[in-house]
């Protein structure tokens, strides 16, 4: 990710790009305050504290997939794909909303082998300091039917899961 690759986003997205974050492509979202000027010169100053984020997120996975891990994310994974439809041909397989076939018991390995970020959002406080970072990890197969899982992470790199987002 360069610095031309940002383009004016739109409400409420000041400016938006597409970033490779844990081997796929990932939107990066900046939202400002209100009173800052949304210009050229504005991406160039925030620039290097966004592409710090980015390279952050990215190094951060295995942190980012214990936190999951240990906050319960797996069993509910387990929970949502048990409401899908049972296979009457094949024992612990659940049909999920995308057409996927899961099996149950979900491991470990398969669960966070099955997540990618889909967006970072970098919220920005009128003196162009970040306020907070959010990152929306999603799964593939599609575990929870379309939601994301938010993650919050601070400046001193502390993890918090924030939930399931639509």
């Amino acid at each position: 990710m360069t610095i031309t690759d940002f383009s004016r986003g739109t409400e409420p997205f000041a400016f938006t790009a597409k970033a490779n974050i844990w081997g796929s492509t990932a939107a990066v979202d900046i939202i400002l305050d209100e009173e800052t000027p949304r210009g050229s010169h504005t991406i160039e100053k925030i620039y290097p504290c966004i592409d710090r984020i980015v390279q952050r997120v990215d190094m951060k996975r295995a942190k980012l997939e214990q936190a999951l891990l240990d906050d319960g994310w797996l069993e509910t994974a387990e929970d949502w794909a048990a409401q899908g439809k049972v296979s009457k041909r094949e024992q612990g397989c659940y049909l999920l909303d995308d057409g996927n076939k899961v099996y149950l018991p979900l491991n470990e390995d398969g669960f966070c082998d099955s997540l990618f970020v889909e967006s970072v959002c970098i919220y920005f406080d009128d003196e162009l300091e970040v306020n907070d970072v959010t990152i929306y990890i999603v799964c593939s197969p599609d575990y929870f039917a379309g939601h994301a899982i938010a993650v919050f992470l601070d400046s001193d790199g502390d993890i918090r899961v924030k939930g399931l987002e639509q």
